[in-house]
């Protein structure tokens, strides 16, 4: 995809900061798709994408954003719906024009809430996306951020292999380790913790007799630890919506450290 990867160059997203946290209402999720967007449109996939890029970075695109909207609203089929969703939320252009085409493919109504198709393209697992949607979804992570280079490796974004679907996968506001993990942190004994009341919850660790504690409000900054506890080392992944913490061993057979 080295072409769709040039629409983008080295720059940053526009629009990557709207809020995908409208309400989810708009847009009825039939369980059938209409027999009409299912037809071949007869087009190939590379035209699909290279109209679909254009719309993500209308700036750096090969083809005007009038001559995309036009050609994808004549010609995308269903294939087309993942990239679609991808440019609907990271488009600085009007949500209008990609919700109307959307709308066509599938007969629901054109939300304007991304999080709606992001919703609908859950509930249709049949719909394959175009040859080239993976490398042009990577090079929009990758825009946002090259460090995501490492997690969107070829192996893993295998749709024969993946346990998730590519389209599934989204950007969740930061980069990486925009969040960063407490590691191995200084400790005091529970006594001199005077910063704590006796009513604020921990996570609480035992291991070969080493008994440690970790403060929520301390870990609602980090949202992980790593550390070595009883001579085990392990991490705590800590989940701020849900609230719940899972610890996991970080020795992993073969490697010489965690």
């Amino acid at each position: 995809m080295q072409e769709l990867r040039a629409v983008f160059g080295g720059g940053h997203v526009q629009g990557t900061r709207r809020s995908v946290l409208a309400g989810m209402s708009g847009l009825a999720i039939s369980a059938a798709l209409p027999a009409a967007a299912i037809a071949a449109s007869g087009v190939s996939d590379e035209e699909i994408d290279r109209a679909i890029a254009a719309l993500i970075a209308p700036s750096r695109g090969a083809i005007g954003v009038a001559e995309a909207q036009g050609f994808l609203m004549e010609n995308a089929g269903l294939s087309a719906m993942p990239g679609l969703v991808l440019a609907h939320r990271f488009s600085p252009l009007p949500r209008t024009e990609t919700a109307a085409i959307m709308a066509k493919i599938t007969g629901e109504e054109p939300s304007l809430d991304w999080f709606d198709w992001m919703l609908w393209q859950e509930a249709h697992p049949d719909v394959v996306p175009t040859a080239g949607f993976v490398g042009l979804k990577r090079a929009v992570f990758e825009a946002i951020d090259p460090n995501f280079e490492i997690f969107l490796r070829d192996p893993w974004l295998d749709r024969e292999r993946a346990r998730i679907r590519f389209e599934e996968v989204t950007w969740g506001g930061v980069r990486k380790d925009g969040i960063p993990s407490l590691d191995n942190p200084a400790l005091i004994p529970a006594g001199e913790a005077d910063y704590l009341r006796d009513s604020d919850p921990v996570f609480g660790v035992s291991i070969n007799g080493d008994v440690r504690a970790y403060p929520l409000r301390i870990m609602g900054w980090h949202e992980m630890f790593n550390e070595v506890i009883g001579d085990v080392p392990v991490a705590l992944a800590y989940c701020t919506l849900c609230g719940a913490g899972i610890l996991f061993e970080t020795q992993v057979p073969g490697r010489p450290s965690p």
